[in-house]
């Protein structure tokens, strides 16, 4: 079990609460909406456009556009995100893989709570940078991936989609491509009933009217000619919500904060450009949504009248007339099924807001539970402005992807709410048996780029748990009677922050956590490796067993049987057990499986709760494994000062080779004696995360030239992550070249240089097994000072010597590396740690 808490500025979402009302980290049912809001409210229902903006990964969305589309037109609008963004960097701690896809799903939900707009992913993983369609959909099942774009489409069918990239390569990455490719693929699909059958059996087929792209082409080049294009002036003032588009846009981008995506509020006139790509074009003229023919029936202009009614009631503030109106059609809306349920959550949103009512049902311990354990919640329910309304009834369903069925219990029965009186019924209950709450697409593993759902319902989702408190309030006002429906949560309230909501979590009762990341036998030395296991419960004659890899042996007094033998634990003790390792002369490298078993009872997962400030918690499940490696390397004790970066785990993972590792702080780097370290190595993206950096190079230099080696990991030098200095002691620039084949041959340019013999000799075969890439943001143009001892590239470009270079300052050492090693050190790759080795002692 392993918690990760961290820590970011509050002004973005005192910005953002302050200026929407939007809850931070809100499950809950949250009804305070001012008039403004409420009037966004009713113009939403007053059309049927729906809207489907599609590109390849979280932040790569049109915030601008999606806020006016939301708000100024009140079209339903959604983005579809191919992937969750697992392959990209993180800027804010060191998770990396599945664990940043849960993160930048997260964000891009928080985004979404601010634009107004709905989320949906596909199946794909993210493998990281691609520099090709082709590449993308070797890696991706493109049927699969088409597969659950036309789903999406038949399931919110939408008049338009406006793709964020092109087809002809323009947005560089592959993955963007991609998107666009697939965009215009299911354009037509989705109408066709042979196609994908199983989605059209579930929501029917759907034709879109329009395909357009939403160009690019100013982001790349600001005096791009786009007078052939369709425009539409997007940066309008809003003023339900006293705020443009501009400043509403920069508040949703800002949520990728994982990205560092942060941006500045703006203001006044915005274009955005359009090109039509397929569809109906007859009557567009030169707004993309003329002539769309919709909300013409008999009965949606009854309907429509009957909502401006209840809006023109609310307006003279005759509450019981227009809450009568909307209850009513909240009635009309329940009898017509799923489609219906966009209009419902705004009609319930209208009731709640104009009534003042707040539902919610929450615990205040903070806790993990797990199967079993007994859960005290808290039933609240206020109508804060409004007589008349009664609680029928409250179905609390423990819903989980074990028991589909549910297990539910009815309280709070026929309790009339008194005006701005609250009502509150404590409610004690145990858990289910044999439930988990881990995330829906993380139940397994991501085989072959492409993520393992249940069902085809879950495709498409934005966030899921497989266990939760599924809350039915049945409301009744006047005697007509409705339903609204959510979560319990988890309310937590620090003395430093105030409230914030986050799930419910359900955890294994018995965790099995690998203490280190991967464990390493160095020239067959034997091994420690830890592991903690907690307990929620008391439990007795435990085993831990475990299977290893070929030519691996546990050393115990029963060595033969692979197992830690007849241990207890109570509930709420952890014990950490170490056990040595031996690697034999012909150990494979491979997976150190783990299990702690009771008689038949198997417990052999480990579990992660990951914490920042501006999401909700997120809880990862996994079965309790370990990377073994036996790896040949020579060595001497070195100390070595690393300097915090963006967030990696370099430094451990250099800890478990042997080395003497002391974290530094960037900021007190002035006052700390650089002299008592034989290497210096910086974090990745160090001098982006922290510019004050800059102001120690004289510092650095000084001790290079004394005989100190500095290592520089990547930095990127970009719009996103531009570096406000050079930070090199001779000319050096960061560009964005980078291989994306971890396969690419190597050629070694200085085959004779240090780098690559001291004190290990570095073959081709060290560079098998690396993980997603080669490396990213290499050095471009550089001073004659610099060496490059090895050169890559992918298949069909050019060959770039930029990954490593190397200067002598003085007696000491400059090197600077675009390599991946954040990425190749954790995930054990033998060959990237004898090459590092070698940067820190060569």
């Amino acid at each position: 079990m392993k918690t990760q808490t961290k820590f970011t500025p509050f002004l973005w979402i005192f910005l953002l609460t302050a200026c929407l009302k939007v809850p931070f980290g809100a499950v809950g049912q949250s009804q305070g909406l001012h008039p403004g809001e409420l009037k966004q409210v009713f113009k939403k229902l007053r059309t049927d456009v729906r809207v489907l903006y599609l590109a390849a990964h979280p932040d790569d969305e049109n915030t601008r556009l999606i806020s006016w589309l939301v708000n100024e037109r009140g079209y339903r609008t959604g983005y579809l995100s191919l992937t969750r963004g697992d392959g990209g960097q993180n800027l804010i701690g060191a998770e990396q893989g599945i664990e940043l896809g849960a993160i930048r799903t997260r964000e891009l939900i928080a985004a979404r709570s601010v634009d107004g707009a709905e989320q949906f992913f596909t199946r794909a993983f993210d493998f990281g940078y691609s520099k090709s369609p082709d590449e993308t959909f070797q890696k991706w099942k493109r049927e699969e991936i088409l597969r659950d774009v036309v789903q999406v489409i038949r399931q919110f069918k939408p008049h338009v989609i406006i793709t964020r990239f092109a087809t002809d390569g323009s947005g560089g990455h592959g993955h963007h491509t991609a998107s666009a490719m697939l965009a215009e693929e299911a354009f037509g699909i989705a109408a066709n009933p042979e196609r994908f059958p199983e989605s059209a059996a579930l929501y029917g087929t759907w034709q879109v009217k329009r395909l357009f792209y939403n160009s690019t082409a100013r982001f790349f080049n600001p005096n791009a000619d786009l007078s052939n294009l369709l425009k539409l002036d997007v940066g309008e003032y809003n003023k339900n919500l006293g705020k443009s588009y501009g400043e509403i846009a920069a508040l949703s981008r800002s949520m990728h904060r994982s990205q560092g995506f942060g941006s500045a509020l703006s203001r006044g006139e915005q274009f955005e450009y359009f090109k039509f790509l397929l569809g109906d074009s007859m009557g567009m003229g030169a707004d993309i949504f003329n002539g769309l023919a919709l909300n013409s029936t008999k009965t949606f202009k009854s309907w429509n009248e009957s909502l401006t009614q209840a809006e023109k009631a609310w307006e003279k503030d005759d509450i019981r007339l227009s809450l009568g109106l909307l209850i009513k059609l909240i009635q009309e809306e329940e009898k017509k099924g799923i489609e219906s349920a966009y209009r419902l959550k705004l009609l319930q949103k209208l009731v709640l807001g104009i009534a003042g009512i707040h539902l919610e049902v929450f615990t205040d311990k903070d806790k993990d539970y797990s199967p079993g354990d007994s859960i005290y919640l808290k039933a609240n329910a206020i109508s804060r402005t409004t007589e008349g309304f009664k609680v029928k009834r409250l179905e609390l369903i423990q819903q989980s992807t074990q028991n589909p069925s549910g297990v539910a219990r009815t309280v709070f029965q026929d309790i009339m709410l008194q005006k701005n009186i609250q009502k509150i019924e404590n409610i004690g209950l145990k858990i289910q048996e044999g439930v988990l709450g881990n995330l829906s697409w993380l139940r397994q593993m991501p085989e072959n780029s492409i993520f393992t759902q249940n069902s085809r319902t879950e495709v498409g989702k934005d966030w899921e748990q497989d266990f939760y408190f599924q809350t039915n309030w049945h409301l009744e006002y006047e005697g007509l009677t409705f339903q609204v429906s959510n979560r319990a949560f988890n309310k937590r309230i620090e003395p430093d922050k105030g409230e914030s909501q986050h799930p419910i979590y359900v955890v294994p009762s018995l965790s099995i956590e690998p203490i280190q990341q991967v464990g390493i036998s160095i020239n067959n030395k034997p091994v420690l490796v830890s592991v903690k296991i907690k307990a929620s419960s008391n439990f007795e004659n435990l085993n831990l067993e475990m299977d290893l890899p070929k030519g691996w042996k546990l050393k115990t007094s029963d060595n033969a049987s692979g197992l830690v033998k007849n241990f207890a634990l109570k509930s709420g003790e952890e014990r950490e057990i170490t056990f040595e390792l031996n690697a034999t002369s012909n150990a494979e490298n491979g997976t150190l499986n783990m299990r702690v078993t009771k008689g038949e009872t198997i417990f052999k997962n480990n579990w992660e709760k990951i914490k920042y400030d501006h999401i909700p918690d997120q809880l990862i499940v996994k079965e309790a494994q370990l990377p073994l490696r036996s790896i040949s390397i020579q060595k001497t004790a070195r100390k070595i000062g690393y300097i915090k970066g963006a967030g990696d785990d370099v430094a451990a993972c250099l800890r478990l080779i042997g080395y003497d590792v002391t974290e530094l702080n960037p900021l007190s780097l002035e006052k700390t004696d650089l002299n008592q370290f034989q290497t210096l190595i910086t974090g990745v993206r160090a001098f982006n995360t922290f510019p004050e950096l800059i102001a120690m190079k004289a510092k650095l230099k000084t001790y290079m030239e004394q005989g100190g080696n500095l290592i520089v990991q990547y930095n990127t030098n970009s719009w996103a992550g531009p570096l406000q200095s050079d930070f090199s002691p001779y000319s050096l620039k960061i560009v964005r070249d980078r291989v994306t084949d971890e396969n690419s041959p190597i050629s070694f340019k200085l085959p004779g240089h240090p780098v690559l013999n001291q004190p290990n000799k570095i073959t081709p075969f060290d560079f098998e097994n690396w993980v997603q890439e080669r490396g990213i943001y290499f050095a471009g143009e550089r001073g004659a000072e610099f060496e490059s001892p090895l050169a890559m590239n992918d298949p069909n470009e050019k060959s770039l010597d930029g990954g490593l270079v190397t200067a002598k300052v003085g007696k000491g050492k400059f090197t600077y590396t675009g390599l991946a090693f954040f990425r190749q050190l954790p995930a054990g790759v033998p060959g990237a740690y004898r090459l590092f080795v070698n940067l820190i002692e060569h």
